[in-house]
């Protein structure tokens, strides 16, 4: 056929059990690895679920009468996600960023149908923050409301980006539970999502790196530095509020204590 019946496409999943080829790093904002060639195809995919999980993959020919660029989708697997594809190859290496508006000054292109701008929730519908790559909320913030949502869901994942959205699974108000290098929180109340620090976490550790862990709680309200009289360097998650910049000494160690997304790498 015409060579646009052909794509390279980034192929993979961050789930052991699912059909693609299984890729730790699938969740990374900018995926540059596993990639196949496929005939009859009209593009690339990406699928958010709402678990953590990522899968990237071919935009069949029988999808063609599904042209919104945002949908929401769900199988046996993962449960729910947003999908969102593009046309040409290699292009599935984000995260659908256009379908969770930031927090940023960057623009976004489309906005999904099921977003509104309005942080009042319509009837009974559970209104929740849904953005991606948002340490921060305010009231720019967009909002999702869904008669269906059980829950609002903040998500970190492998990398530490932070993804806000509502759930459609029955979990406890404060539940937060990890699985494989995805940890994600869950609360029942209207745009309880709204909290949440991510800050390495490890000991004995003079510089951070890709491989750093971690680690994210809805009830950090700091991420702290702590050095040792031996010299050793701890980093960690604080729960107790500290200004930005604060540095106590206490005995024979010295604690300093930052705001923002992953702030204790110094």
């Amino acid at each position: 056929g015409a060579d646009g019946d052909h794509r390279t496409c980034y192929y993979c999943s961050n789930n052991h059990i699912s059909n693609a080829d299984y890729d730790s790093n699938c969740g990374n904002p900018n995926y540059d690895g596993h990639s196949e060639r496929a005939s009859f195809v009209r593009g690339c995919f990406i699928i958010i679920y709402d678990d953590g999980n990522i899968w990237r993959g071919f935009e069949g020919k029988h999808q063609e009468n599904h042209d919104d660029e945002c949908q929401r989708v769900t199988d046996n697997v993962d449960g729910w996600g947003t999908r969102c594809w593009c046309p040409t190859d290699r292009c599935n290496s984000h995260l659908c960023e256009n379908c969770f508006p930031t927090t940023t000054t960057t623009t976004t292109t489309t906005t999904p149908t099921t977003t509104t701008s309005t942080q009042s929730p319509p009837g009974n519908d559970l209104t929740c923050y849904n953005c991606i790559a948002c340490p921060t909320t305010d009231e720019n913030t967009e909002v999702v409301s869904d008669e269906n949502f059980l829950t609002c869901v903040t998500i970190m994942t492998g990398d530490g980006t932070i993804i806000r959205d509502g759930g459609y699974d029955d979990h406890a108000d404060g539940d937060c539970f990890a699985n494989g290098g995805v940890t994600q929180c869950h609360c029942t109340t209207p745009l309880c999502n709204d909290a949440g620090l991510s800050c390495y976490s490890c000991v004995d550790c003079p510089t951070v790196n890709q491989n750093t862990t971690v680690v994210f709680d809805e009830n950090f309200k700091t991420c702290v530095t702590t050095l040792t009289d031996q010299g050793t360097i701890i980093r960690s998650g604080g729960f107790d509020v500290h200004a930005d910049g604060e540095c106590i000494v206490d005995g024979t160690l010295t604690q300093c204590h930052c705001t923002n997304f992953l702030c204790n790498d110094e």
